[in-house]
């Protein structure tokens, strides 16, 4: 059994990494057309910054690599699979996630966020 320190690392390790994409990126595009060197310098940062997170995160939940325990991991049986594959589907024909679209209310000019139905849109028929 885990030790739950480790899955509240392994929780917050993804979301410290994941949180600033669009915001560093946005930051990185609006860089790149004041002065390219140092946008560049700043990407080349930001890579440096995530590959020590990562070895970080691995030698602090993992440890060392120990070959002796290498066999113990596996590929997906047939039941992993099989629970897998209907997420997968629902996902690629949309059955899964939830659109969301802006709207601009011509009465009060305004825009809205509405959530989509794919049955009502027409899109799965």
């Amino acid at each position: 059994m885990t030790d739950i320190r480790l899955d509240l690392l392994d929780i917050t390790e993804f979301t410290w990494c994941a949180s600033n994409f669009i915001g560093e990126f946005l930051i990185l595009v609006g860089a790149f057309q004041r002065n390219g060197l140092v946008a560049i310098l700043a990407a080349l940062e930001m890579m440096l910054d995530t590959a020590c997170s990562f070895w970080l995160h691995n030698r602090a939940v993992s440890g060392n690599l120990k070959p002796n325990l290498l066999h113990k991991f596996s590929d997906p049986n047939g039941r992993e699979v099989s629970i897998f594959i209907p997420f997968l589907v629902g996902r690629v024909t949309g059955w899964v996630a939830c659109r969301v679209r802006l709207i601009e209310r011509k009465d009060r000019g305004q825009l809205c966020m509405v959530l989509l139905d794919p049955v009502s849109e027409g899109q799965l028929n």
